[in-house]
């Protein structure tokens, strides 16, 4: 997958154009939604934040669609950020909200999958909806 960049795209509003990341990519500040497959066909993939000092007071939503032990989503910083550990994606539908303050990314929100499904306890992977007695 090969995106074209303009450095005109820093200064335009934030798009959802990345429906389906396959390949390794470094998100600029209009990258704000993102959705990430990895599996046999992609392999692992590895997602890079923009420069936290030009993403100041923006969010970005990362989610793998699809990923598993082999084929993991990992979202990694520019080493611009303090305190910053690389997040990893190893189940489907993981995904993380985030926001920089212009010197670090917060973790504003982090799901580990659907939050109403059972776990498979090989993979700790959500698989079926879970039912509630009442």
């Amino acid at each position: 997958m090969t995106i074209e960049r303009n450095p005109i795209d820093d200064q335009m509003p934030a798009t959802h154009h990345f429906e389906a990341v396959t390949a390794d990519i470094t998100l600029n500040i209009r990258d704000q939604i993102v959705r990430v497959v990895a599996n046999p066909a992609n392999g692992a993939v590895v997602v890079t934040l923009p420069s936290v000092a030009k993403a100041q007071g923006k969010f970005f939503s990362i989610m793998a669609t699809d990923a598993d032990a082999h084929n993991t989503v990992t979202v990694q910083d520019q080493d611009d950020s303090t305190d910053w550990n690389d997040i990893t994606f190893d189940c489907p539908l993981e995904r993380v909200l985030l926001y920089s303050d212009g010197q670090i990314w917060y973790i504003c929100d982090r799901d580990f999958g659907n939050a109403y499904a059972t776990q498979t306890p090989a993979t700790g992977c959500p698989t079926t909806l879970a039912t509630t007695a009442g």
